[in-house]
């Protein structure tokens, strides 16, 4: 009975016991417990761009028909017959004709013209119709109708065809009268072009080539000697009408005049004349060809036309007129005054 009482009673203080720890236990403070922190979310990927569908080939466009090749037309008669008596020269007939020629609408009225230059023409086992280095045909032929006419002929030293602006010009190369009568040894360029007016061509410009090739727009005239009146150069220069002509046709101031201008020493030529002032016609010739090859155009022109009126007044004594046409070759320089006085009028009237 004791055992059972002692039993329960510590069964009793073990319930009381417990009940006070768990007591106890509630009331000690617990910690929070962290919030655990939820994972991020993984970031998408980047949308990776699409691979361009494949393309589908073109279908290879049709190529547009080529043009069909029209033949050349053939030369006129006229340009061809030129070209075989240009041949004849050599016993060849003629090779490439077309190669021979250049064309194109030179006078604007929309039909093929032609270009005959001697140094392209070919011919039959042989290269060239002419020398190098000497003049050579050149020749512009104008359609009319099915022929051609040529309407410009010259003898030049160099020639090319000028396409640079509208119609087809030409550029020649020349000396002597044909550059305006520039210095001896001097040569010009001129360009040629289509004259409407006058039916053929005309100058439209010129430069001026020198001997070392320099080009320039004005020739390079020889300088007038220091010890020259300026009257001279202005055409204004005197001489007297019989005093001086004793020693031009006795003792030897003829001779002198004539050494100067074989030898192409116009100045002393001119000296020699102004120093005797012998108003004849060959010294008023003299003075009219050294003005020209001076350059002075109006000069010469008006010591010229000296010359001849003197020769032709057939109230003066024949002193004066001694060189036109009588006692040749001697006292004349070999000249007939007038005849070439009037030629050279005619020449400076056509410097351009």
């Amino acid at each position: 009975m004791a055992r059972s009482k002692l039993g329960g009673f510590l069964i009793v203080l073990s319930l009381v016991a417990a009940g006070g720890m768990n007591a106890a236990l509630t009331q000690i403070p617990r910690p929070i417990p962290k919030p655990i922190p939820k994972p991020l979310p993984k970031p998408k990927p980047a949308p990776q761009p699409r691979a361009p569908a494949p393309k589908a080939k073109p279908k290879p466009a049709r190529s547009a028909p080529l043009p069909r090749r029209t033949a050349t037309p053939p030369l006129p008669p006229s340009v061809q017959a030129h070209l075989a008596s240009l041949c004849a020269r050599t016993g060849a007939r003629v090779g490439d004709a077309q190669a021979s020629v250049e064309s194109g609408d030179f006078n604007g009225d929309g039909q093929r013209d032609y270009f005959v230059d001697e140094r392209r023409v070919r011919c039959a086992g042989t290269t060239r119709t002419y020398r190098p280095g000497d003049r050579f045909d050149a020749r512009l032929f104008i359609a009319v109708g099915a022929d051609a006419v040529a309407r410009a002929q010259y003898r030049v030293l160099g020639a090319a065809v000028d396409r640079s602006a509208g119609f087809p010009s030409l550029w020649l190369e020349m000396d002597g009268v044909d550059c305006g009568n520039a210095p001896a040894g001097q040569r010009c360029r001129n360009r040629l072009a289509w004259d409407a007016a006058r039916g053929t061509l005309s100058l439209a410009e010129r430069v001026y080539v020198d001997a070392s090739g320099r080009v320039s727009a004005q020739p390079a005239w020889p300088p007038i000697a220091a010890s020259i009146p300026a009257e001279f150069a202005a055409g204004t220069i005197k001489l007297k009408k019989s005093g001086g002509c004793t020693r031009f046709y006795t003792l030897g101031g003829r001779a002198q005049v004539a050494q100067a201008v074989n030898q192409g020493d116009w100045n002393g030529a001119v000296r020699s004349v102004i120093d005797q002032g012998c108003s004849t016609n060959i010294a008023w010739f003299v003075l009219g060809a050294a003005a020209e090859r001076f350059g002075r155009i109006d000069a010469a022109r008006h010591y010229y036309t000296q010359a001849m009126e003197l020769s032709l007044k057939p109230s003066l004594s024949n002193i004066y007129r001694i060189c036109a046409g009588v006692n040749l070759p001697n006292p004349c320089l070999g000249m007939d005054v007038p005849t070439e006085s009037a030629r050279a009028l005619g020449r400076l009237d056509a410097v351009q």
